[in-house]
C-alpha cells in the first residue's frame, strides 16, 4: 500500500504547489483561487480553457476543444463555483491538502469510486489507495479517461445508485 508521501509526489506539479501552500503558508492559498475565479468572469470560454490546458490529460482536452459548447460549460461552472468570491473554492481546495480530522480506514459506509485513469487533475493514484483503504468500497475506473468525463457519466452514477441503495 503506498505512503500518503509516496502518494504526494505522484501530484502534478501545480498540486504539488498548493500543497506547499496549504500547509506552509495558509493566508496565501486564496490568491491564487482569486485569480482563477477572475480568469472565468472575463476570458472568453476558449481563452479560459486554452488557460488550463496543460493541467487537462488528453481525454479533458478532447472533451473540452472537441465541442464548443464543453468550453463553454466549463468555464461556467468554475465561474459559478466564484460568484460569491474565491473563499469558497480556496477553502474546498485546501481541504484536499490539509487533515480532514479523521481516517479514510474508518470509514464504515459503502462507498463507490469512480474515477477516470488519466485524471490529471485527480491522480489515479489517490482513487486506488482510497480503495484499498476503505472496507468495502467499490472502484469504478474509467480506462484512458480524464476528470471531466464523469459529467457524461451522471445517468448511470444515478441508475446504479437506485440499484444498490
Amino acid at each position: 500500500m503506498p505512503q500518503v508521501e509516496e502518494l504526494r509526489s505522484s501530484l502534478a506539479p501545480l498540486d504539488q504547489f498548493f500543497l506547499q501552500v496549504a500547509l506552509s503558508f495558509r493566508g496565501l492559498f486564496q490568491a491564487p483561487f482569486a485569480l482563477l475565479g477572475v480568469a472565468a468572469k472575463y476570458l472568453s470560454d476558449q481563452g479560459f480553457a486554452n488557460m488550463l490546458r496543460s493541467s487537462m490529460s488528453d481525454d479533458d482536452k478532447a472533451f473540452i476543444f472537441g465541442h464548443a459548447n464543453n468550453a463553454h460549460f466549463f468555464r461556467r461552472i468554475v465561474r459559478e463555483s466564484f460568484a460569491q468570491g474565491s473563499h469558497g473554492p480556496a477553502t474546498d481546495a485546501m481541504r484536499c491538502y490539509r487533515d480532514w480530522g479523521f481516517k479514510l480506514d474508518d470509514i464504515k459506509y459503502p462507498v463507490q469510486i469512480w474515477h477516470g485513469t488519466d485524471d490529471h487533475f485527480a491522480s489515479f493514484r489517490f482513487a486506488q489507495y482510497k480503495h484499498r483503504v476503505i472496507a468495502g468500497s467499490l472502484l469504478r475506473a474509467f480506462e484512458g479517461r480524464g476528470h471531466l468525463h464523469l459529467v457524461t457519466e451522471y445517468e448511470a452514477l444515478f441508475k446504479d445508485m437506485q440499484t444498490r441503495y
